[in-house]
C-alpha cells in the first residue's frame, strides 16, 4: 500500500519528466513508469500495473477513446493507438476506464503536454477530488 506522501511525490516527479514541453515520452525501462507508479496528464492520473493482475471481465468495453468524461477542452484526454481496449469501469465520478495497453499507448490533450507511454501494462485511470465541494460534503471531480 502507498501512503499519500510517496503517492503525491510519485505524482509530481511523474509531471516533470518529458523528451519536450509537447510529448512527454515515458520509454522502454521500468524506471520511468515502474508498476503501481502513477503518470498525470492534468487531471488524470494513470496508473500502470501488470496486465496480468488487473482482471477486465467485470468491466464493460468501450469504443470511447475519450478517456475523461466531459465535452470541455479540459476533458479531452484521449487515447490515439489502434491496439488497446479501454474498458468502463463503472464506479463514482473519480473512477476512470482501464486501458489495456500490450505495447504502451499515447495520450494526447489540446492543453497538456501529450503523453507517449512505451511501456506495457494495465492503466488504471482515475480523477482528483475537488477540494472545495469536499469541504461541503460533497464527492466531485476536480476539473481542469
Amino acid at each position: 500500500m502507498t501512503d499519500s506522501a510517496t503517492l503525491v511525490q510519485q505524482i509530481s516527479s511523474s509531471a516533470r519528466r518529458g523528451a519536450n514541453p509537447e510529448t512527454r515520452v515515458i520509454d522502454g525501462t521500468d524506471v520511468d513508469l515502474p508498476y503501481g507508479y502513477y503518470a498525470r496528464q492534468g487531471d488524470v492520473y494513470i496508473q500502470r500495473l501488470p496486465i496480468d493482475e488487473v482482471d477486465v471481465s467485470g468491466f464493460e468495453p468501450t469504443t470511447e477513446r475519450q478517456i475523461a468524461p466531459g465535452t470541455a477542452i479540459g476533458s479531452r484526454h484521449v487515447v490515439t493507438s489502434e491496439n488497446v481496449q479501454i474498458y468502463d469501469r463503472g464506479g463514482d465520478e473519480l473512477t476512470g476506464p482501464v486501458i489495456v495497453a500490450p505495447q504502451g499507448f499515447y495520450l494526447s490533450h489540446p492543453k497538456h503536454a501529450d503523453m507517449d507511454i512505451r511501456l506495457h501494462g494495465a492503466y488504471l485511470c482515475t480523477f482528483p477530488v475537488d477540494e472545495k465541494a469536499r469541504e461541503l460534503g460533497e464527492i466531485r471531480r476536480r476539473m481542469d
